[in-house]
């Protein structure tokens, strides 16, 4: 199986290729210096089992035998769109600067994904039968030179399981996926089906799903999780659910997420609140595993301007071995929604920031 560069990256179903990585460095510029500060937290489970700290980074008690074990990163950012005000904000030539600050961030991980808000099509907008009725209109179509914002970026997955993807109907889905994957980029959802992904020798699977639009299917999801797990895969699942502008998860993330762990997910990634909510571990009673759940890491690139907890994200970086997670980091930002990009968080966004995902400040 050919390597995709020099991480040791492969891929199988479909193959990822991948710029070179790059990292910070000395000349890398103020903005970037103050957004790569690294977070000291404690994550706490569902049932508040432990608080995990460390100077720099939260450890999940591997030893140290396990840290010099090949690993893999993965990035995760929360709600991407690039409609509406995004596009009026960056359209006259600047799409570059959108996930700018980012970067350094995203192409120093393995694997780097995001959720996708914005069909890139000329297509017509098409509403859902169920919202016919529905006289507010949410359009977060973009146009294809969209693209520009994410060519680039760093981002290797981007997910399509969630209720705008269908803006544009099945032409502007098609028109997102072409786009998309003639950058590089490998899209998964919004259907079910598994993407595969080695990264040095640790293999991952991918699956996204959509509880907004229908409640998920849990007994196919759980079989496929469970089929992938059979064939040594860490399975990472994403999720568009829960509430919107709401801190915490509500009742049905949690049982999903419980359901998923039980399946044998690693990871659970979620979005749509369009806020923070919190990062936690779910563990089936009796279970040696774990399983890592960040409820919703709120926008990565959004026009909304209220309420302000909008306008803060994270990117969640989560270290994988052969053995399990191994450790975790989280890099905070804020979104200007006028200029339309991201800019570092200042130190009171970055300690709301903290508090929403479950973090502490480290004396």
């Amino acid at each position: 199986m050919a390597s995709a560069g020099r991480t040791g990256k492969q891929s199988i179903r479909p193959r990822l290729d991948k710029d070179v990585h790059c990292s910070m460095t000395a000349g890398t510029s103020r903005r970037q210096a103050l957004v790569a500060r690294r977070l000291s937290f404690s994550i706490l489970s569902l049932s508040l089992l432990a608080s995990l700290a460390c100077s720099t980074k939260v450890t999940t008690g591997l030893n140290a035998d396990h840290a010099s074990k090949p690993r893999a990163r993965l990035a995760f950012i929360g709600d991407v769109m690039l409609g509406r005000g995004v596009q009026a904000a960056l359209a006259a030539g600047g799409w570059e600067n959108g996930l700018e600050i980012l970067v350094p961030h995203l192409k120093n991980a393995d694997l780097a994904l995001g959720n996708l808000e914005s069909p890139l099509t000329a297509a017509s907008y098409w509403r859902r039968p169920e919202n016919l009725a529905d006289e507010r209109i949410y359009d977060l179509r973009a146009p294809p030179s969209g693209i520009l914002a994410l060519k680039g970026s760093g981002l290797d997955l981007i997910m399509l399981a969630n209720n705008h993807i269908m803006d544009g109907g099945i032409a502007g889905l098609e028109d997102t996926k072409v786009i998309l994957n003639s950058v590089g980029m490998t899209t998964v959802g919004p259907g079910p089906q598994p993407a595969r992904v080695i990264v040095n020798n640790l293999l991952f699977t991918f699956l996204a799903l959509d509880d907004v639009s229908a409640p998920v299917d849990l007994e196919l999801v759980s079989s496929l999780i469970q089929e992938e797990r059979a064939e040594g895969a860490f399975v990472v699942v994403s999720v568009h659910w829960g509430g919107e502008y709401i801190p915490g998860p509500n009742p049905r993330q949690r049982f999903l997420a419980q359901e998923l762990a039980n399946a044998g997910a690693a990871l659970v990634w979620g979005h749509h609140p369009h806020v923070l909510q919190p990062i936690v571990w779910s563990q089936e009673d009796g279970q040696p595993t774990k399983t890592l759940v960040a409820f919703s890491l709120g926008n990565a690139l959004f026009d909304q301007v209220s309420p302000p907890d909008a306008r803060r994200g994270a990117v969640l970086l989560v270290d994988f071995t052969q053995d399990g997670i191994l450790q975790l980091d989280a890099i905070p930002f804020c979104i200007d929604p006028i200029l339309g990009n991201i800019i570092p968080a200042d130190y009171s966004s970055t300690i709301r920031i903290w508090g929403r995902l479950g973090i502490r400040e480290q004396p």
